[in-house]
């Protein structure tokens, strides 16, 4: 079979026959004995190359990197032709973070240029192969948005020198590179833009900055300020604390389910069955709870919805008792949660649900619940 031409963000361990063409940015792998010698020149770094048919596995955890579904092994049948340098560079196709499509698949990549924000220290977390993987998040933001963009970068990209990025551009290709220091009319126009709004990227950097890095001594904000917030001055990072009652606890909007027990989305199997979740694929079947609610305080109403471990802290019970009791049909008990919730000052903390930056919407979710 003629191997066809693909992007490197399509291969997967099944992919069989076919040709990719790559710029060498980070260079790793596992050699053993002849092989040493065999192909220590073979790939250079910084040099473009059109690699074909390298058989694609899973990666063995035990020498895993970085966080990829698989890697190429060079076989009998692959194929490795330098490019010629004298064709020049493969340049990127730049868009703005306004036209990055909100539905993006996973295998999508985009040539992002911008102004960095905000950088997070380096965290280790856990990846699905039991290994631990460096992860910082970066805030970048363009002249097409009002809302920053959020980017996470992996393993080796995670480590890079931060002096390098901190109040210059960034490019982030189709090939995982960062530059720091880019060229060509898009990133000038990008400079004059940066030069030109310095006042407002600051004022950014600081409401960044005051939202990653919250005091325990924040005052809370009254629900009246919360609904004086719209989807053009609120940040997707905003998290904010509010003092409210709930005046009208209802035994019948609360709601118990069984569900996934990782994405909490329902299901129709058992409890605790073992199945595939369409949404995440996790395979074990727990009671779920959810309570939509009004809050309230002397400003104003507001609408929200406690799940999971906040819901368990309004209830005062575990899920799976808030599940048994609902089942049953009978909870007397109920008034008395009831009637202490409509007394008892509550702390909310909330932040924009993901409608913000996926459609321009403004809702409030809860993060927190302190009583």
């Amino acid at each position: 079979m003629k191997p066809e031409q693909t992007s490197l963000g399509k291969l997967t361990p099944s992919t069989k026959s076919y040709k990719v063409r790559a710029k060498v940015n980070h260079l790793g792998g596992t050699l053993f004995g002849d092989e040493i010698d065999t192909f220590k020149d073979v790939l250079q770094l910084g040099k473009e190359y059109e690699i074909a048919n390298a058989p694609l596995k899973p990666i063995d955890p035990k020498y895993q990197k970085r966080e990829d579904e698989c890697q190429m092994t060079f076989g009998g049948q692959t194929i490795i032709e330098p490019l010629d340098p004298t064709t020049g560079p493969v340049l990127p196709n730049y868009v703005s973070i306004n036209s990055i499509p909100k539905t993006s698949f996973k295998n999508e990549r985009f040539d992002l240029l911008a102004v960095v924000l905000y950088i997070e220290e380096v965290r280790k977390v856990p990846t699905s192969g039991g290994n631990m993987m460096d992860v910082r998040e970066i805030i970048v933001t363009d002249q097409s948005t009002e809302q920053p963009l959020t980017i996470s970068m992996w393993g080796g990209l995670a480590v890079i020198d931060t002096e390098k990025l901190a109040g210059f551009s960034l490019a982030s290709s189709m090939s995982t590179t960062i530059i720091s220091d880019p060229t060509g009319e898009e990133a000038h126009a990008l400079r004059t833009w940066m030069k030109e709004k310095q006042e407002m990227l600051l004022d950014q950097a600081t409401k960044i900055l005051h939202i990653r890095t919250p005091s325990r001594t924040t005052a809370a904000k009254t629900i009246y300020e919360i609904e004086q917030k719209n989807a053009a001055n609120t940040m997707q990072e905003e998290r904010h604390w509010i003092q409210a009652t709930i005046p009208d606890a209802q035994l019948e909007n609360l709601l118990a389910y069984l569900g996934c027990n990782n994405c909490g989305k329902r299901c129709q199997e058992t409890k605790d069955a073992t199945f595939k979740c369409l949404h995440c694929k996790k395979k074990i079947v727990l009671p779920q709870s959810g309570y939509p609610i009004e809050v309230s305080d002397a400003t104003g109403t507001l609408r929200l919805t406690a799940f999971a471990e906040d819901c368990e802290k309004l209830i005062g019970l575990p899920t799976s008792e808030i599940y048994e009791k609902k089942m049953a049909g009978d909870w007397p008990e109920f008034e008395d949660i009831a009637s202490n919730l409509k007394v008892r000052t509550i702390k909310f903390q909330i932040a924009p649900t993901t409608s913000l930056t996926r459609m321009g919407v403004l809702k409030w979710a809860i993060k927190d619940v302190e009583i």
